[in-house]
């Protein structure tokens, strides 16, 4: 009995279709692995964006934080307290066109922070702002 041969054609077709099949499972996995560092990569730049996100909305917090801090705190006059401890309700400041009291003439407020000061000052013994000096 004749053994048969293989076709030639037949043999390089399997051998084409084997390698070519396990090429295109390497692309494959090429191709898997680059969406997963580029998702990854976008995973990392999202999480630095929050970071940052949270890091600014921190210290704008805490700015905020310190401007109401420092406006809050107001000199307390030693009229207004008692044994040490401020009073629970503040003595209003009253403007001097309102008071007939000659010690009260000689008083105005500072436009800019409203601190009492004597009509001869310049500047403002809080805020430093130069005060409106009346002709006359």
């Amino acid at each position: 009995m004749r053994r048969r041969r293989p076709v030639l054609g037949t043999a390089l077709l399997i051998g084409a279709s084997r390698s070519a099949a396990r090429h295109e499972v390497e692309e494959q996995a090429r191709r898997d692995a680059e969406i997963q560092r580029e998702a990854e990569i976008r995973r990392l730049d999202e999480e630095q964006r929050e970071a940052k996100t949270q890091l600014a909305i921190k210290e704008a917090v805490s700015q905020e934080v310190g401007r109401q801090e420092r406006q809050s705190q107001v000199p307390i006059d030693q009229s207004m307290t008692k044994g040490g401890i401020a009073n629970e309700t503040p003595q209003p400041l009253v403007h001097p066109s309102y008071g007939n009291d000659s010690h009260e003439a000689n008083i105005r407020y500072c436009v800019g922070c409203g601190n009492a000061c004597k009509r001869e000052d310049n500047f403002c013994g809080r805020c430093g702002r130069k005060q409106f000096q009346p002709d006359g």
